[in-house]
């Protein structure tokens, strides 16, 4: 059985690379031909069957799924919708950020100021769960039903290597649309409901920890283990934790749900002797895999339902279950039983980093305990880090581009502190709380002052952990993955077979991986919706032109699309960090990519306005060369007040006969003085257009002098700014230049192999993914 469940597994799980999505006659067919099959074949044929189904679930799941999805037709369109809302709101400093569930929907022009709805209703789209920002408001609570004027976005996620798939994120957890609430007379909240009571009582729990009088990281960190609130981490916290490879406890996972079940455990075994001793004839195994599956259960709806703690507590459950109805455990039908419960909840889990992770660990104990006697539980945690450091370096070196080798050393104690000193007193509080909110505060308290200690002594270590992490510097992830795999695999083997010796050899070879030879130059134009970020490479050095705006206090184009690049790209170090001028939508994201890697020089053309040390002023005439590339700084000039835009500072890349310009936010008056003075290049091949594409830029003298081949519009996806402006996508037309944009094509790869030809990478050509092909 265990073999079939395998296949539909790996059926169902493949979707999520699949570049288009099948019909579903087609697929319905393809079942009944297997189904045919099987049956005249006899059980040998029963693996085609089960290939088939897994294709047929993953096919109906997909359908289903982006049949609730915001048509790109209604993109940018107002609605009136009315629903419950759901999870914990996430309050910032300018918006509070909520899930609502969907009760109806109306075109909000079809309301009238009475509230009254037209007969017959207009046609809606059938979207069931938002994702909305309300601006300058923090009242919606968890379960209240409201009526909001929204302005709804089709769900859309950048696109870059190494980035995140937004768009699968928010499909994975049922998002048919994000937007925001606009102002409007007929925004009201329509009264409570008995909806969502855990969340409700989650809400409660946030609102007690957050009146306590203790120190930020300690209560943040509290939120995070007791319910799975991880907005008010700071970046410092996370970055502290990547260092370490101790982010895993900060995520209420398969660990932490491991802790909650062997509580639940103890208390039915406590329970037992209980009613054993009032004489009822009780089974104390039965009672104690209820009382696990319990205790693991709430402290699931505790953290809201999170993707990981999903697959614990479908683990769990399968080994509560084979318990109750007395069947033998066996964990490797365990594990193949709860990757196919997984992948009927989620076709699409590969995605995530941490379904690799949980289940490669689960699997590497299985695989290494199983089959060896038993030990102390000393050397089964020592065992158990090395392990898990061995057996999922592949998987971390693919996903982060780094592994933190100091990572055994760091969970040697911190796992055991927060595991018995810290969780169990969490729970203990979310348990007194209903009965004493007061007392629930005591325990909480021992538990925040530890994990403020916690928080101390990381930032202590990650000083000298950092110099501990393993960078991988080439981006042939497949390969480094595949070898730090196998070489986990070989160390696990019996030693008869005499294959052990081989795994240490690769591993040391790995250290000493050398980065892939370089085009003699590459320019990379990333997918930071409105706004700029270039990553320029060479064979001697590397520029990160603009990071990218920051879009909220725990997201910025900096740390979250151009940080992931450069670890995909192999890159460890940035030779130099360029950032144009002040604008939040170009140095918002400096911060967050200055957090994760060190920039040799930093130069600014409004030094006082970026977060980051030591910028120099970017003046014109600046130049310098990187084995056959040059570089010049052509403006702005020192001593001349300009406006904000205009103190961009404007980069010519040169490598032979070919011409890279960099400009920045300049305007037309900008472009006119640069032509005049007679430092524009001509008949470049490659302009990022100024401005986005504003009409305010590329003027008619600008575009005919650089007459570029290749212009790229760096801007958001039917974004309200509406860049480019039609003006100027004529313009660059009457001089025959080829017209990109990131909002469409994602990222935008230019490189030169040589000085003569240029080969030009889309990344969303490169990545077709069925879910991203509605665009």
């Amino acid at each position: 059985m265990h073999y079939y469940l395998a296949v539909f597994c790996l059926a169902v799980y493949s979707s999520s690379l699949w570049p288009t999505l099948p019909g579903l006659l087609v697929s319905g067919v393809l079942w009944l031909a297997c189904l045919v099959i099987a049956t005249l074949g006899g059980r040998r044929a029963y693996v085609l069957l089960a290939a088939a189904t897994g294709i047929l679930w993953a096919t109906c799941w997909g359908h289903w799924t982006l049949a609730g999805v915001l048509p790109l037709t209604a993109d940018k369109t107002d609605y009136v919708v009315v629903g419950v809302v759901r999870g914990l709101p996430e309050p910032g400093r300018r918006s509070t950020q909520f899930i609502l569930e969907v009760d109806s929907v109306l075109p909000a022009t079809t309301v009238s100021p009475d509230n009254q709805l037209p007969d017959p209703l207009p046609r809606m789209p059938s979207v069931r769960r938002l994702k909305l920002n309300w601006y300058g408001a923090d009242a919606v609570q968890p379960g209240q039903r409201w009526q909001f004027v929204v302005r709804l976005r089709s769900p859309r996620g950048f696109v870059n290597p190494g980035g995140l798939d937004y768009r699968g994120w928010l499909l994975r957890r049922g998002i048919s649309a994000t937007g925001y609430v606009r102002q409007s007379r007929q925004t009201m909240m329509l009264g409570d409901t008995k909806r969502y009571g855990v969340d409700r009582f989650r809400q409660r729990i946030r609102e007690s920890i957050e009146r306590m009088d203790i120190a930020d990281a300690g209560k943040y960190l509290l939120l995070a283990l007791t319910i799975g609130d991880k907005h008010g981490l700071s970046s410092d916290i996370w970055q502290n934790t990547r260092v370490t490879g101790t982010v895993h406890l900060l995520i209420v996972s398969g660990l932490h749900i491991g802790m909650a079940a062997t509580a639940g455990m103890l208390f039915g075994s406590a329970l037992w002797v209980v009613l054993s001793v009032a004489g009822l004839n009780v089974t104390r195994t039965q009672i104690r895999a209820g009382f696990a599956w319990l205790a693991a259960a709430t402290y699931v709806a505790m953290a809201g339902f999170t993707l990981p703690t999903q697959r614990a507590l479908v683990m769990i459950s399968v080994v509560c279950l084979a318990i109750v109805l007395r069947r033998a455990v066996r964990p490797w039908l365990v594990l193949v039983w709860a990757l196919t419960l997984q992948a009927i909840i989620d076709p699409l889990a590969g995605l995530s980093p941490g379904f690799w992770l949980s289940y490669g660990a689960v699997a590497a104990f299985i695989w290494y305990f199983s089959s060896r006697s038993r030990l102390s539980w000393v050397q089964n945690l020592l065992r158990a880090q090395v392990l898990m450091l061995v057996m999922l370096a592949g998987v971390l070196s693919y996903f982060q581009g780094s592994i933190a080798l100091m990572a055994p050393l760091v969970n040697l104690f911190a796992i055991p502190w927060l595991s018995i000193f810290v969780v169990p007193l969490a729970l203990l509080g979310v348990m007194i709380f209903p009965l004493s909110a007061v007392s629930a505060s005591y325990v909480w308290e021992l538990a925040a002052q530890q994990l403020s200690g916690f928080d101390w002594l990381l930032a202590k270590l990650a000083h000298y952990a950092s110099s501990g992490v393993w960078q991988v510097v080439t981006d042939q992830h497949v390969l480094v993955a595949g070898a730090a795999i196998v070489a986990g695999v070989f160390l696990l083997l019996p030693r008869g077979l005499g294959i052990r010796p081989v795994a240490p050899i690769l591993m040391v070879a790995l250290l000493f991986v050398q980065p892939a030879e370089l085009p003699m130059l590459r320019v990379t134009i990333l997918d930071v919706g409105q706004g700029l970020s270039v990553v320029v490479e060479t064979q001697q050095g590397v520029m990160v032109y603009d990071a990218g705006p920051k879009f909220s206090e725990h997201f910025d184009a900096g740390s979250a699309i151009v940080a992931p690049y450069l670890r995909y790209r192999g890159i460890s170090d940035v030779d130099l960090l360029v950032v144009s001028h002040s604008d939040t939508d170009h140095s918002g994201g400096v911060a967050g990519l200055m957090s994760q890697f060190a920039a040799h020089r930093v130069l600014a053309g409004q030094p006082g306005g970026v977060a980051a040390q030591q910028a120099e002023p970017c003046r014109a005439g600046m130049s310098w060369q990187w084995g056959e590339v040059g570089f010049e700084v052509i403006h702005p000039d020192g001593g001349v007040q300009y406006a904000d835009n205009n103190t961009s500072c404007v980069i010519v890349i040169r490598l032979a006969d070919q011409t890279v310009l960099l400009t920045g936010d300049i305007d037309a008056s900008t472009e006119t003085k640069l032509l005049q003075a007679g430092r524009l290049p001509v008949h470049v091949s490659l302009v990022v257009a100024p401005h986005h594409g504003s009409k305010s830029s590329s003027g008619s003298a600008f575009v005919a002098a650089v007459a570029p081949e290749h212009v790229v519009y760096s801007a958001g996806f039917h974004h309200h700014f509406g860049h480019p402006h039609e003006v100027v996508v004529r313009r660059y037309a009457a001089v025959n230049a080829r017209q990109w944009r990131t909002g469409e094509s994602g990222s935008l790869s230019f490189h030169w192999h040589d000085s003569n030809t240029v080969q030009v990478t889309s990344e969303r050509e490169k990545v077709r993914r069925y879910w991203l092909e509605s665009f």
